[in-house]
């Protein structure tokens, strides 16, 4: 690699607790000049540009974001731990597919999804949690607070 880059260890923030492992993940700060590679088990990475906006991302789908974004952890949102990303900047989130589902969402147009397939939503987007018909619950998105988006894995 060209340039220096360190990684930040020293002031771990929590992002949440691997529901399998019970392990806890942090987030890491690497800064300097340089190229970082990063990556997941083979999964594909989509970007999203904020500018202005919020974002609640499930922290299991999080990669990388910008620092010029401000975060909000929230442990946990029913089944899911999210974080909330609001302001100007990029993120990176993985899936297993190279084609996430982007599902409107308004008034009139309402989407139920998995919640472990749940990758990211629009912040004013307020989701319901309902039984599912054969086992897990499922997300419901019913645009009450305004239009948005819904980001879903194709698991």
């Amino acid at each position: 690699s060209n340039g220096n880059i360190s990684a930040n260890y020293n002031e771990k923030i929590l992002l949440y607790v691997d529901e399998y492992t019970n392990e806890p993940e942090y987030l890491v700060e690497i800064y300097g000049n340089g190229v970082a590679w990063l990556s997941e088990k083979h999964k594909n990475i989509s970007l999203v540009e904020l500018n202005n906006e919020s974002l609640t991302v499930n922290t299991k789908f999080i990669l990388a974001f910008e620092k010029s974004l401000n975060i909000q952890i929230i442990n946990n949102h029913n089944s899911i731990s999210t974080i909330i990303l609001s302001g100007t900047g990029i993120i990176a989130y993985l899936s297993s597919n190279k084609n996430p589902l982007h599902l409107n969402v308004s008034p009139s147009c309402h989407i139920n999804t998995k919640p472990n397939s749940t990758i990211c939503w629009s912040h004013n987007l307020l989701p319901s949690f309902k039984p599912g018909i054969i086992s897990e619950n499922m997300m419901c998105f019913d645009g009450r607070n305004g239009d948005g988006f819904v980001v879903s894995d194709t698991l």
